[in-house]
C-alpha cells in the first residue's frame, strides 16, 4: 500500500444539511483525512442554501463533489457516469458507500473500475419498504462488497435477516465529536438552568428529530408514573418538530401540560447546554411499521460526553450505546412501566446519577470519540488495500 492511500466516499447525504448518515460520512471523511488519507466525497447536499453549501465545502480540507437528486432514469445514468469517470481519473485505492444508494453506486463503480469496495450498514436500508427489484439490488450490492461495516450488532442482525450475506463484516460503533460535546463548568450549567427556568426541576431530555422512530411518545406515556414519584420531573424534546402536533394530543390526553416541552431545533451552543443541564438523557427508540430503525444512537454518546447517563431501549441500536447498569439503563420497546422506573431510579438517586454520568463520560472519551472510532475504519480499509 502506498504511503498516502486514497478513498472515494459516496454518500446519500452530507452536511451542512441535517441527517445522521451525512454526519457520519463527514466524521469518517474528516478523521481519515487527519490520518493521512486523500479523501474525495461525492454526495447530495440538500436542505441547505447554495451559500451555506459553498461556505461549508470551501472550508473543508478534502474535496467534495456535489451530486443532485435523480428523479429520472436519465439523470440517474448521468450521475453514475460522473462517478465512473471520476474513479478512472483519480484512481482511488478504495470506494466506500454509505446510505442505500451510496452503497449501490460504490459497489457498481468499484466493480467496473476494479477497485476495492466497502459499504456501511446503518440499519434502515435493510428493512425500509422497497420494491422486489430494489430488494434484490440491495442484497446483491451489500453482499458483494469487499467488506461491510455495521454500526452495531443490531444492524448486522437486521442485514442478515434481510438476506445480506457478506463473509467480511465488521462492527464499528458510531462515535461522537468531543470537540463539540463536553462537560461544562457548574456555573455555566447553573446560568443556563436559570435562563430556561429549570431550577428546582428534574430534567429529562431527548435530542433528535421529533419523529416516530425516536420514541418520544413512550417517554411521554411514562410521565404519569414518573410524576407520581417525582412531581418536579419535566421532559424536554429538542429537535425538529416533525410529529409534534401528534405528540401534543397525547400530552393533552394524559393531562401533562406544563411537564412536557417541545423546544424545537437549537444551535450547537444551546444543544450543548441542554445535554449538560439534563439529569437523564432518554432515547426510547422503536422500529416503525414502515421499516425505520435506530441503528445505534449517536446522541447517547454526545450526552455521555457531557456526563449525562441515559435510559434507552435495549432491543435496538441505542442499547449498544450504553453499558447496562454502568453508563445507563435499558428497557424494552414501548415498555412504559420499565422506562418510568429506570428514569425514576436515576432522578431519585443523585449519587447513582453522578456515578453513571462519570462512567458514561469516561467510556465515551476512552472508546467512542470519532478520532478513536475512525482508527478502526482505518484498520479495516487499509487491510482491504493490502490485499490488492
Amino acid at each position: 500500500m502506498k504511503s498516502n492511500p486514497s478513498i472515494f466516499i459516496i454518500s446519500t447525504e452530507f452536511p451542512p444539511g441535517p441527517g445522521g448518515i451525512g454526519s457520519h460520512a463527514y466524521q469518517v471523511a474528516k478523521e481519515l483525512y487527519r490520518l493521512g488519507w486523500a479523501v474525495t466525497v461525492f454526495s447530495e447536499q440538500e436542505y441547505s442554501t447554495p451559500e451555506e453549501i459553498e461556505k461549508f465545502n470551501s472550508a473543508t480540507p478534502f474535496k467534495i463533489f456535489r451530486l443532485f437528486p435523480t428523479p429520472s432514469m436519465f439523470l440517474l445514468v448521468l450521475k453514475f457516469v460522473k462517478l465512473f469517470w471520476a474513479s478512472l481519473q483519480y484512481s482511488p485505492d478504495i470506494v466506500l458507500g454509505t446510505g442505500k444508494h451510496g452503497a449501490w453506486f460504490a459497489v457498481l463503480v468499484g466493480k467496473l473500475t476494479f477497485k476495492k469496495t466497502a459499504v456501511i450498514g446503518h440499519g434502515t436500508e435493510f428493512i425500509i419498504t422497497m420494491s422486489d427489484k430494489s430488494q434484490k439490488i440491495n442484497k446483491r450490492a451489500y453482499s458483494s462488497a469487499d467488506a461491510i461495516i455495521h454500526v452495531s450488532e443490531y444492524t448486522r442482525k437486521i442485514a442478515e435477516t434481510a438476506g445480506v450475506l457478506n463473509n467480511n463484516s465488521f462492527i464499528i460503533h458510531n462515535g461522537a465529536d468531543n470537540e463539540l460535546f463536553y462537560k461544562l463548568e457548574d456555573k455555566q450549567i447553573t446560568d443556563f438552568k436559570r435562563e430556561k427556568y429549570l431550577e428546582g426541576k428534574k430534567v429529562i431530555v431527548t435530542v433528535g428529530n421529533v419523529q416516530t422512530r425516536k420514541g418520544h411518545e413512550w417517554i411521554i406515556r411514562s410521565m404519569p408514573e414518573i410524576l407520581s414519584s417525582i412531581p418536579n420531573a419535566h421532559y424536554y424534546c429538542v429537535g425538529l418538530p416533525t410529529i409534534q402536533a401528534h405528540l401534543e394530543k397525547i400530552v393533552e390526553e394524559l393531562q401533562l401540560s406544563g411537564h412536557v416541552h417541545f423546544i424545537g431545533k437549537v444551535n450547537q451552543h444551546e444543544l450543548l447546554d441542554w445535554l449538560n443541564a439534563a439529569d437523564v438523557f432518554a432515547m426510547t427508540s422503536i422500529a416503525t411499521n414502515y421499516g425505520d430503525v435506530e441503528g445505534f444512537g449517536i446522541a447517547v454518546i454526545e450526552a455521555a460526553l457531557c456526563g449525562t447517563p441515559a435510559v434507552v431501549t435495549n432491543e435496538s441500536g441505542p442499547g449498544e450505546a450504553i453499558i447496562e447498569n454502568v453508563t445507563g439503563f435499558g428497557a424494552k420497546e414501548k415498555d412504559t412501566a420499565t422506562i418510568a422506573q429506570r428514569i425514576i431510579t436515576l432522578l431519585k438517586d443523585k449519587d447513582l446519577r453522578n456515578s453513571m454520568g462519570q462512567n458514561a463520560l469516561n467510556n465515551a472519551i476512552q472508546n467512542l470519540t470519532w478520532a478513536i472510532v475512525v482508527k478502526k475504519y482505518n484498520t479495516v480499509l487499509s487491510g482491504l488495500i493490502k490485499k490488492l
